[in-house]
């Protein structure tokens, strides 16, 4: 129908037709049943109620997800997208937030693996879907990761997987989180990925695997240390707490790698540094960071029977450390570790 002829019908002038098709004024309300009428269709239609009322349903949708994504019940998400996604299927938005509720439900409650498959089919189905790179790109990302947790690695590391799985899943709710609030949830992701990097280096170090080659084993020793500045540039106030562990453990395995490589002194230190931070993890209480980036997280140090400087102790008798055992620097060593180990027994 031509401007003129609609014009006539409704018996106004044709420029008045081209400023409504313009969007530059808008028919009087009188004027929207004759038009509605005219071609068969609803007013709500004509001021375009039908997709008002979509977005106001799926405002209240992402409302309710966020509340569900702060108090870590992603699987609660999973029948309120479906249902709206009922309504509206041809929604490659609501496809993406269903896919994703399903992966963090597999991630955050251990679900079947039937969770990732149907996560991925979503995924898929939205990069056929839409002409939204942003949203191809993260249903890209989503997928890598549904691949990688549906792989054999999950049986076959399944603690480091666990933890990932932890790690990934803050991450990801992190920015659904509001104010002073999503801060602390960042520091904690900090803190996490800096753990996980250090714990990540050690085992690149495999230090439980020795060769027959002093440049392999210096190589070893450089990973643990490069672990341990880590940790030290996290906690740059000196704020280890329950971390002093991690650090004497990173010390007491670079001091037999040392040993290996007939690097005396640099083993002296390294058990020096190690016996310093067993005493003060098993004295530590814990308490609330101070340093930069974990100011505010609180370390509750766990364990009632802390043994590290037992363990570090009993390590020191190997044989390996033989030809240091009468240098006074581990004379000393091993009669502090003896008088805290009685200390803390009495």
């Amino acid at each position: 129908m031509t401007q003129d002829e609609l014009a006539r019908r409704l018996n106004v002038s044709f420029q008045s037709v081209s400023k409504w098709e313009r969007g530059e004024s808008e028919p009087s309300l009188s004027m929207l049943p004759i038009i509605a009428c005219l071609f068969n269709v609803s007013t709500d239609e004509i001021y375009g109620m039908d997709e008002i009322k979509r977005q106001q349903r799926i405002d209240e949708l992402n409302a309710q997800i966020k509340e569900n994504y702060v108090e870590h019940k992603v699987n609660n998400n999973i029948p309120l997208i479906q249902e709206v996604l009922d309504e509206y299927p041809d929604s490659p938005e609501l496809m993406f937030e269903l896919g994703k509720s399903y992966f963090l439900a597999h991630v955050d409650e251990e679900e079947t693996i039937e969770y990732l498959g149907v996560a991925s089919e979503l995924f898929g189905k939205v990069i056929r879907l839409t002409d939204n790179e942003k949203l191809k790109e993260d249903c890209r990302y989503y997928l890598n990761l549904c691949s990688y947790y549906s792989g054999e690695s999950v049986v076959a590391h399944e603690n480091s997987i666990d933890s990932s799985r932890e790690l990934i899943k803050n991450i990801l709710l992190a920015d659904e989180t509001m104010d002073t609030d999503r801060d602390m949830s960042m520091k904690k992701n900090i803190e996490s990925l800096t753990l996980f990097l250090a714990r990540q280096i050690w085992k690149l170090a495999d230090p439980d695997c020795l060769y027959p080659a002093t440049s392999v084993a210096a190589e070893k020793a450089a990973y643990l240390m490069k672990a341990a500045d880590l940790l030290k540039w996290l906690y740059d106030d000196g704020d280890f707490f329950s971390v002093h562990k991690e650090l004497s453990d990173l010390y007491r395995v670079s001091a037999a790698i040392y040993m290996y490589d007939s690097r005396f002194d640099e083993a002296l230190t390294a058990i020096e540094k190690a016996a310093e931070h067993a005493a003060a993890y098993d004295t530590s209480n814990g308490g609330e960071h101070s340093s930069f980036l974990v100011q505010g997280l609180v370390d509750d140090v766990h364990g009632e029977n802390k043994s590290c400087t037992r363990l570090l102790a009993s390590k020191l008798t190997q044989e390996r450390y033989d030809r240091v055992r009468k240098d006074k620097r581990f004379v000393d060593i091993e009669d502090r570790l003896k008088r805290f180990i009685e200390d803390e027994q009495g």
